[in-house]
């Protein structure tokens, strides 16, 4: 989606969504932003309106089944879990502006963990190329929505990620498992 922030009278572009069932997504305006919280949304952002002073163009991207991104990070125990959103904007003004934007992610069956796992969100920083969670707030799952929501405060390449929740074994009693458990060093010897 590539799109003038401002449309029509009263009216402004804040963001896009995409929902899996239905098959496509859908622009986020002023005037049905708030039908978003209560619905079953793949992957959803809306900028926060104070940021889009002095925008001229939104540019915002939805990676439904983003392959692609599945092995960009091989620096970090993160795994992807969601779809990617790619955001970015033009400005006609060239003073910096803090953006603030509202992400929502649901996580694909594809990418579901197979160990205990905690989930962040993060933007792809392609000078470190890994998944950083810098500048976002930690997820909170929404029970009625099945999705986490998480904020930043600067736009880049956005997922919902995972890495496995490490348990600390006892080397001198335990061994350490791949899934991220311990088992006992006797029931191993059995």
């Amino acid at each position: 989606m590539v799109q003038q922030p401002y449309q029509r009278a009263n009216v402004t572009t804040l963001g896009a969504f995409y929902t899996d069932d239905v098959g496509g997504g859908a622009i986020i305006d002023s005037s049905n932003g708030n039908n978003t919280y209560n619905t079953f949304l793949t992957a959803a952002a809306i900028i926060n309106n104070q940021s889009l002073i002095g925008v001229t163009f939104l540019n915002m991207f939805i990676i439904d089944k983003p392959t692609t991104y599945e092995n960009m990070d091989n620096a970090s125990n993160k795994t992807l879990a969601s779809s990617v959103i790619v955001v970015a904007v033009q400005r006609n003004i060239s003073e910096f502006t803090s953006m603030n934007i509202s992400l929502y992610f649901q996580v694909l069956t594809e990418y579901k963990p197979t160990v205990d796992a905690a989930y962040s969100c993060s933007f792809y920083d392609t000078n470190n190329r890994r998944w950083n969670d810098s500048g976002c707030t930690e997820p909170r799952f929404i029970n009625q929505s099945n999705r986490y929501e998480c904020s930043c405060n600067h736009l880049s390449t956005f997922a919902l990620v995972w890495s496995p929740n490490i348990t600390s074994c006892n080397i001198i009693t335990q061994v350490p498992l791949p899934n991220g458990t311990c088992i006992s060093r006797s029931d191993l010897q059995v």
